[in-house]
């Protein structure tokens, strides 16, 4: 399959390492900007630590928290990379006079005379403030109530030698400049590359933007206008619940970013399960002296194996794996070697929690490691990535593709990462990607979407074609990689399907168009794997996906949104008809097994009297159990289940988070809109 916009290219200078590395040329595409809107005088952005016009006032240098320096010859409009601030400057900050005392309200404030204009002095603390009276009465140029406009702690001012009245100030949340002296303010962070630190939090159901935890800031998304604006998202939401349970000494050792961590987990340098800790210290603290307790804590954690394994690691290079949810932990043991240096990110197969990747940061030690075994041997998969440190990794296990993310960039291989063997060369993916570290990565396996976190710069998605165009069984319902269950439906992405058999067994094709089909699991199979061999438009293919008895899934549509009706009329429920108390709800799933009297596969159920399920069916309205009234094949329908519901008599008005269970499995949790 040809796609628009990729294309092979040699690489004029390849990024240095152990061997040239070759530069496959992406189309990135921005999908946010570089500033978040905090609601203040204009959009913000990441801390900045000093700011200084040169001699001349043509130019305006700015040192962000980061360490990089940037230079702006318009003012604002366009940035460049500059090796330092003007010397001169540098030279003369620091050299106020002590003769001013600061404004009693913020006494730790700093002075600062303006240099061009001997009537003012200002005073750089929590506010900005500005005295013409030699600092006997100050004026408070920046408070919005009991906040600041500009954002708190102001740490550099800038005076203009070309224009006495213009003014600078660096601060938390950015740079702001003043054309009269400080008395109102706009922004100078539209085009500056200085977005806080960003973590990716999910990928959307369809090309949209992921949501991203930024630091300091908190959750945000992609509103309307295409600005990042502060967004609830249920994952940080817990993580900061189980932190502030923690004792004092375990939440000042905490990783700046939400970890994926099972809901009532915490982790400092310690794992806690439920309030209860788990674990002992994990890091280096634990077995000798520890100069800077507060650098060393869990940096990463990866769950996988259907919930039973996860593994943790931490700032100091150990790596811990628990294979039986978390009752016990042993070190990762032979071929690991971070060499102290923090691991950064984990992954861990969602089916299998035998395989995970770990990827640790520093120099002189591997960088990508990988494990087929529970961590008891690790394969060193870093070959000739450079020798730099690796930030973030992303995983599609079905087609052994694996991305990390570096200091110089986002590179790509691919193998087979779920047998032992040599390590695979890595590939760069270049193009219109900016240029230096790549914070993290998110993965959308069933768009085949790449997004990357580019370091001050926003977040920026590509097309990956290995994903996109390899086949892959997805379960029907929320196109996950869940268990399949005899009955229940799966969709095959990648090309389209002709024919099929499960061993044995004839699975029916439902529906067949180009890179999406959907087959029936036959009610007959039986086992642990369903071996699946697939005619397609590309060939014959063997695909093995794990079976069980059940594997409940509710479906859902493009945006996300579940397929719910309400029961008396057979409306569609969504935000617009909520479902109300004491009603009855009709839940569209599948993946509830084999049913009694037995049905045919591949034929549409009846319309009157449908065959109940075998096992058991359980729903849950936010953990709380539900009534269920029936758990039937839908009518009408191949593989489709309908899972009937009531609704308690007291409810309050808003959003519920609504699962089916069976046999022991959970589905998806889904929202649905409740209206008392």
């Amino acid at each position: 399959m040809a796609v628009t916009g990729l294309a092979w290219g040699q690489a004029e200078n390849p990024v240095p390492g152990p061997d040239r590395v070759p530069v496959r040329q992406q189309a990135w595409q921005a999908i946010g900007p570089s500033f978040v809107d905090l609601r203040l005088a204009g959009p913000a952005g990441d801390g900045v630590h000093d700011v200084a016009f040169s001699t001349d006032g043509n130019h305006l240098y700015a040192l962000t928290a980061r360490g990089k320096v940037w230079v702006t010859p318009d003012l604002g409009e366009t940035w460049e990379p500059a090796p330092a601030l003007p010397d001169a400057r540098k030279s003369a900050r620091g050299a106020a006079s002590q003769q001013w005392a600061p404004p009693p309200e913020d006494a730790g404030a700093v002075i600062e005379p303006h240099p061009y204009d001997a009537r003012y002095v200002y005073a750089l603390g929590r506010q900005l403030y500005r005295s013409a009276e030699s600092g006997q009465d100050w004026v408070n140029l920046t408070a919005h109530g009991p906040f600041s406009i500009i954002g708190e702690w102001q740490r550099a001012i800038a005076f203009s030698p070309r224009d006495s009245a213009l003014l600078v100030v660096a601060n938390s949340r950015g740079l702001w400049r003043s054309v009269d002296g400080g008395l109102s303010w706009s922004d100078l962070n539209r085009n500056f590359p200085n977005l806080p630190p960003a973590r990716l939090l999910e990928a959307g159901p369809e090309a949209g933007a992921p949501r991203a935890f930024l630091q300091g800031v908190g959750a945000v998304e992609l509103d309307a206008a295409g600005a990042w604006r502060g967004a609830p998202d249920e994952r940080v939401a817990r993580w900061l619940s189980a932190v502030t349970t923690l004792p004092s000494d375990d939440q000042r050792r905490l990783a700046p970013w939400p970890l994926d961590l099972p809901p009532g987990w915490a982790a400092s340098y310690r794992v806690w399960r439920q309030g209860v800790t788990v674990t002992g210290d994990l890091t280096s603290c634990a077995s000798g002296p520890c100069e800077a307790p507060d650098r060393h804590f869990i940096s990463a954690f990866g769950a996988g194996g259907a919930g039973a394994a996860y593994y943790a690691g931490t700032t100091d290079g150990h790596l811990w794996v628990s294979l039986d949810a978390g009752e016990s932990w042993r070190p990762a043991m032979q071929g690991f070697s971070a060499a102290g240096n923090p691991v950064n990110a984990i992954f861990v197969d969602p089916r299998n929690g035998q395989l995970a990747i770990a990827v640790a940061g520093g120099r002189g030690a591997a960088h990508v490691f990988r494990t087929t075994n529970g961590g008891i041997f690790w394969d060193d998969l870093t070959a000739n990535l450079p020798d730099e440190p690796a930030r973030a990794v992303a995983v599609n296990p079905e087609t052994g593709s694996l991305y990390i993310a570096t200091e110089s960039g986002v590179f790509y291989t691919r193998g087979d990462l779920r047998n032992p063997g040599p390590a695979t060369a890595w590939t760069r993916l270049g193009g219109s990607l900016p240029a230096g570290p790549i914070e993290d990565l998110r993965l959308d396996s069933r768009t085949g979407a790449l997004y990357a976190a580019a370091a001050g710069h926003g977040v920026f998605r590509t097309s990956v074609p290995d994903i996109a165009d390899a086949l892959r069984v997805l379960n029907a319902a929320d196109w996950s990689l869940r268990p399949a269950a005899p009955g229940g439906l799966l969709t095959v992405v990648g090309a389209p399907v002709q024919a099929a058999r499960a061993g044995s067994l004839r699975a029916p094709v439902l529906a067949s168009r180009q890179g999406e089909s959907q087959i029936q699991v036959p009610f007959e199979a039986a086992g642990s794997r369903l071996d699946l061999a697939l005619e397609t438009t590309r060939g014959s293919h063997r695909v093995g996906v794990p079976l069980e008895e059940v594997s409940p899934a509710i479906f859902i549509d493009a945006a996300g949104a579940p397929l719910l009706l309400d029961a008396g009329g057979g409306a569609m429920l969504d935000a617009s008809r909520p479902a109300r108390a004491a009603s009855q709800v009709l839940v569209l799933t599948t993946g509830l097994g084999r049913v009694r009297p037995d049905w045919p596969t591949g034929l549409a159920a009846p319309l009157q009297d449908p065959p109940a399920t075998v096992v058991p069916v359980a729903a849950y309205l936010d953990g709380a159990p539900l009534r269920v009234v029936a758990a039937t094949l839908a009518g009408g329908y191949i593989g489709v289940y309908v899972v009937q519901i009531e609704l308690p008599a007291v409810l309050n008005s808003g959003t519920g988070e609504l699962a089916i269970g069976a046999g022991g499995k959970l589905s998806n949790k889904v929202r649905i809109f409740l209206e008392p």
